[in-house]
């Protein structure tokens, strides 16, 4: 399960994720705006950080993968992969992401 997490999230995080919880928006970013890290520069540094922006979306991923993979282990086995899969997923857009976005984004 945790394995399955970290491709799934991965690729979500990628996808829509960095820009839930990194672009501007009041309650959650716009989900357009780094879509795909489109907007982030390989030779810009991230506003207030000396790394670029896909290095902070990446290393800001490593956090929205391990916290579901942590959860997992209350409910290890007693769920099937498929509700698995979509519980993670919807665990990760409607509440890490928004989360995530209140406490440093935006």
């Amino acid at each position: 399960q945790n394995f399955a997490a970290l491709g799934i999230l991965s690729v979500l995080w990628y996808v829509a994720g960095f820009s839930l919880a990194f672009s501007a928006g009041s309650l959650s970013g716009d989900p357009v705006t780094h879509f795909m890290f489109q907007g982030l520069s390989l030779s810009e540094a991230w506003p207030g950080y000396t790394i670029s922006g896909p290095l902070f979306g990446t290393y800001q991923m490593m956090f929205a993968v391990i916290t579901p993979c942590l959860m997992t282990g209350a409910f290890a086995d007693r769920m099937n992969f498929g509700p698995y899969c979509i519980f993670i997923m919807l665990w990760v857009l409607f509440v890490y992401c928004p989360w995530c976005h209140q406490m440093w984004g935006g």
